[in-house]
């Protein structure tokens, strides 16, 4: 056994020092890497999350209901993975297969007891979760996004749907019955498995529902019912969208059988960074969030228009080395609603900032008010500076993240703090 664990770290270093290694050499390395951490995942109750938006969310009102229950959480997602109540970086949504089994072998030693982890469409595809099984599972929905990787959105659905092969025999799937996919994913779902299968959703149809929503700027109350009872919820993130999230998560919490006042009481301190986050809620509103896919940033806009009388102003960007086929629908929601839009640069990476830009406004109507400044602290701070007392200001894009990416470098740059330095709040 240890000449097998010496012929296995000789081979881990050999990869790590070649940077053309071929995937194939790779899945099949990290395919042993189970053996190396001792079947880690084997000791995990594991969730694995998947869609184009809310992954994040659903993820974070999880893992604080399961804190809430008692649990050793462990979470894998963007920007920060957590092992236990440590944060680690997280270079990936979801790691390569051989980070991901060193992170599951440190929440094995920092007594983890469950898992909550994003499943991204790239992870899926590239077979990062070989040696992963999972209790149960979530999707979220689908929207445009990552067709330069994917090609098409029957390819990306496609990609979402391999999660779902990894579901354990006894275990449950839960599906989005809002989402304009659902019909499709149920029908393939039901041809891939034969395991449990329950919806949620405003939908009336679904297994779990909302209503009596009342959304604010603090945050949404609504009721939740399962064919067996209704409860009251809170959540501190305002929106529809959220509703939804919150309903995803307590569904895999009944699953794994939380009482109901740990589930209310896990939902109600949940804090999400980057998403529909105040920065100051002063004689100006301001919000940063995530919002980077077309569906996403209109979500985002309609619950901000629903918190104001008062104008709505939008800082918007598309990153580098992605999509390119979203940027003009980007730039036509932004400018279709809000009342004044001002396109700027996120991180470009390799790509020429200009013409990003250039591609945002391609399809715009010369009748809708926006402007177009490459340099986003300008941008950011015209938007302050333009910005009456009532008015309602969007930073959309980057969420709580802290570098702008650019070439090779990664630039230290916070929207929060952009937005406290220029209003000195």
């Amino acid at each position: 056994m240890r000449r097998y664990f010496y012929r296995l770290y000789k081979e881990l270093k050999y990869c790590l020092r070649q940077p053309e290694i071929s995937l194939s050499y790779f899945l099949n390395l990290s395919h042993k890497n189970r053996f190396w951490f001792r079947h880690p995942q084997r000791r995990l109750q594991t969730v694995g999350i998947t869609g184009t938006n809310g992954k994040t969310t659903v993820t974070r009102f999880l893992s604080s209901i399961l804190k809430q229950a008692g649990h050793r959480v462990g979470q894998l997602g963007t920007h920060t993975h957590y092992i236990g109540d440590n944060p680690v970086s997280a270079q990936l949504t979801t790691p390569d297969a051989v980070t991901l089994h060193h992170l599951l072998s440190e929440m094995v030693v920092e007594n983890v007891t469950h898992l909550v982890m994003e499943a991204s469409s790239h992870g899926l595809v590239q077979d990062r979760l070989r040696d992963l099984t999972f209790q149960a599972t979530v999707f979220t929905n689908l929207s445009h996004d990552h067709l330069d990787y994917h090609g098409t959105m029957d390819s990306y659905l496609s990609a979402k749907m391999h999660l779902f092969q990894k579901v354990r025999p006894d275990g449950l799937i839960l599906i989005n019955a809002d989402d304009q996919q659902s019909e499709l994913v149920i029908s393939n779902v039901r041809q891939l498995s034969n395991r449990q299968i329950r919806t949620f959703g405003l939908n009336q149809s679904a297994d779990l529902q909302a209503s009596q929503i009342r959304t604010k700027a603090s945050g949404t109350h609504f009721h939740a019912s399962t064919p067996g009872e209704t409860f009251e919820v809170e959540i501190q993130l305002p929106g529809d969208h959220n509703v939804s999230n919150a309903l995803a998560a307590i569904g895999v919490a009944q699953f794994f059988q939380v009482p109901l006042t740990q589930i209310q009481n896990g939902l109600r301190q949940t804090v999400v960074p980057g998403r529909f986050e105040w920065v100051t809620r002063g004689k100006i509103q301001v919000v940063v969030d995530f919002a980077h896919s077309p569906q996403a940033l209109k979500t985002l806009l309609q619950t901000a228009r629903q918190l104001t009388d008062n104008r709505l102003i939008c800082v918007v960007s598309c990153n580098g080395n992605r999509d390119r086929e979203k940027r003009p629908l980007m730039g036509q929601i932004a400018t279709g609603l809000s009342d004044l839009t001002i396109m700027t640069s996120g991180s470009p990476r390799s790509e020429d900032p200009g013409q990003i830009l250039a591609e945002m406004e391609s399809c715009q109507d010369p009748k809708q008010q926006y402007q177009v400044i490459m340099d986003r602290r300008q941008a950011i701070e015209n938007a302050l500076q333009t910005a009456a007392d009532g008015d309602f200001v969007i930073i959309a894009g980057r969420g709580c993240e802290a570098w702008i990416e650019f070439g090779s470098e990664q630039i230290p740059f916070d929207d929060r703090e952009v937005v406290r330095s220029i209003l000195k709040c």
